[in-house]
């Protein structure tokens, strides 16, 4: 049915740009559409068409399926006649995709904001050859970061399931001989020459099959675990029925040539291995069993959140959806959603035109407040709580408008005291601003770009200080922002963008990394969160200096002082921390100022 030689032949014809993404359906047609709405609302970062492979499903799912394929001209619809099961009906997808990357992924799973860029950055590397998402369930804990394999059985394991989301250990990006299909990110050249998915395994086994053909027993394969996927697994009907006769075949095509990697693991993350348990009495018997791992972990996990909510509903300023890559407060707010996500907890980002949608019951309210005000007029309708954060332009927030919450938070230890002495109705917590480390980490050093001195800012028509201090003295920058235009020499303007997910290797690469602050935000105390983000990556980092910034923060960063040179500066900056000492900043950064913390310390005082 496949012509997998037509599809080998036709591999540079395909869209160099275009991601096809393959959703596999056979009924369920509640979450199927979750599924799909969840595809279409999130941020993608690149062009992408759908592939829906309609595997003979019932008559309530194919009307769904020919409702949003006659009202999103991104789908396109495959109906097969019967279940041709996940191998063959993937294949069937794939052979009618156009883009040179391809997702699989299941109809039972919701991706979060930022999910596709953050999926597809690893395939950039060569000797990356897939890429899956950190999976996780409905409650938060892990479902699947990768999969490994032990000594006592051919077949692979989730590593580290059911921990926490957001648990250090399942921060890490790792290497890994085979992944999940639930979702799975690879290029279609590795698909086509590995002949697709074998449909001899029938829902179950054939993802491992694949990997080990594609990467030939090796630990080519990465999580992205900036890329967060819930997955309601086991949703799909029929899913063990075939789990012997699948166990077989995978042992007779692989027992004994895949050496166990799981141990490797966990060494090097000082997890203690007890022992092993099979996860089948039955499948024991039959030799077919999966062997399971004890594990003793070192230290508490995290903690569980308790604030009595079902969501967030973040409010971020940005005016529409199509203008979020301009927007920091987007970026801000998608890693604020899957540090949520990550905690079983729903996110919804609603951009300024969407800010009169109520939010549901039991749904936290999150307005991140920059530029725009809270419409006063739009009253919580269900009882619900709303909380203000406070990041940036604190002088154009009115006292009015702030006895409109429930509680404020603002990114300022300075600011927060000037709020408590106002006499407002809601109570005040300093909640300072922080970083994604599941991006911003010492892994950005790998593949990094060098620049000697790097400065990341948009100009918004105005001379930032920095720049003009790099001017004055001569010192070029390599600048990357928009509006530079009349403000700084052309040829320091290196680009007008760097994507999100790629920002933390420029910051890992650079000699240093220089920093300044609005006015406003400087003099009230607001420390941007790049300051967090370039630490968190190791790098030098050279800023002005922010009233009343924590003492360990200054302390971490070198500061602009006007009576030394820029050069003088950055000499300083680049010798102040040895290596070693820019790696303890940056684990320090990752364990007190994550979005998983500050996640934390919202529903601490709120609950």
């Amino acid at each position: 049915m496949i012509d997998w030689a037509a599809l080998r032949a036709g591999l540079d014809k395909r869209d160099q740009l275009l991601v096809s993404i393959i959703v596999c359906v056979y009924n369920n047609a509640a979450l199927t559409d979750k599924c799909l709405d969840s595809l279409f609302r999130h941020e993608a970062g690149s062009p992408f068409e759908v592939i829906v492979v309609d595997n003979g499903s019932d008559a309530d799912t194919a009307e769904l399926l020919r409702a949003w394929s006659d009202r999103e001209p991104r789908i396109r619809l495959l109906s097969n006649p019967e279940n041709m099961n996940f191998s063959l009906g993937n294949n069937l997808g794939f052979a009618m995709s156009r883009g040179k990357r391809i997702v699989f992924l299941n109809n039972d799973t919701e991706v979060s904001p930022e999910w596709l860029s953050s999926l597809l950055a690893p395939l950039d590397r060569d000797d990356v050859r897939g890429v899956q998402p950190k999976l996780v369930f409905p409650n938060g804990t892990i479902q699947c970061i990768g999969l490994v394999f032990s000594d006592h059985s051919p077949f692979a394991y989730p590593l580290y399931s059911r921990l926490p989301g957001d648990a250090p250990l399942v921060r890490r990006r790792r290497r890994f001989k085979a992944l999940t299909a639930a979702c799975l990110a690879i290029r279609a050249r590795d698909f086509v020459e590995a002949g697709g998915f074998d449909p001899l395994f029938v829902n179950g086994q054939e993802d491992v099959d694949l990997c080990l053909r594609v990467g030939g027993g090796k630990p080519v394969f990465t999580c992205a675990t900036d890329s967060v996927v819930v997955h309601h697994e086991g949703k799909s009907a029929g899913r063990g029925n075939a789990i012997p006769d699948n166990r077989a075949l995978f042992a007779e095509r692989w027992a004994g040539r895949i050496a166990g990697d799981d141990r490797l693991h966990y060494v090097t993350d000082g997890v203690d291995l007890e022992g092993y348990r099979v996860d089948s009495e039955p499948l024991a018997a039959m030799g077919l069993a999966t062997a399971i791992p004890t594990l003793a972990y070192p230290g508490p996990t995290t903690a569980a959140l308790s604030a009595g909510m079902t969501g967030l509903r973040l409010r971020i300023p940005c005016p529409r959806r199509d203008l979020k890559d301009r927007w920091g407060d987007y970026h801000f707010a998608a890693a604020l959603a899957k540090a949520a996500t990550s905690k079983g907890l729903a996110a919804t980002i609603d951009f300024l035109e969407d800010w009169s949608t109520p939010a549901a019951k039991g749904e936290l309210e999150v307005v991140l407040r920059g530029l725009s005000p809270w419409p006063g007029s739009n009253r919580r309708a269900g009882g619900g709580r709303r909380v203000i954060w406070m990041i940036s332009h604190p002088d154009k927030v009115s006292d009015e408008e702030l006895d409109c919450y429930d509680h404020i938070f603002v990114a300022s230890d300075v600011w927060a005291t000037v709020l408590s002495e106002r006499g407002l109705k809601p109570s005040i917590t300093a909640l300072l601003q922080c970083t994604e480390v599941e991006r911003f980490n010492l892994e950005a050093r790998a593949g990094a770009p060098h620049h000697e001195r790097l400065y990341v800012a948009n100009s918004r028509k105005f001379l930032r200080s920095m720049v003009a201090r790099a001017m004055s003295e001569g010192m070029r920058l390599d600048i990357y922002g928009e509006m530079w235009d009349g403000l700084a020499p052309v040829d320091w303007v290196k680009g007008e963008n760097v994507a999100n997910v790629l920002l933390p290797t420029y910051y890992a690469g650079a000699d240093v990394v220089l920093n300044d602050h609005w006015e406003s935000m400087r003099a009230h105390g607001f420390v941007s969160n790049r300051v967090f983000d370039v630490l968190a990556t190791g790098a030098p980092l050279l800023t002005d200096s922010v009233e009343g910034m924590p003492q360990s923060l200054r302390e971490a960063c070198t500061m602009l002082d006007e009576n030394i040179s820029l050069r003088d500066a950055i000499a300083i900056a680049r010798s102040r921390h040895s290596l070693s000492q820019r790696d303890e900043i940056a684990r320090w950064i990752a364990e007190e100022h994550s979005f998983a913390s500050r996640l934390r310390e919202i529903c601490a005082v709120l609950r």
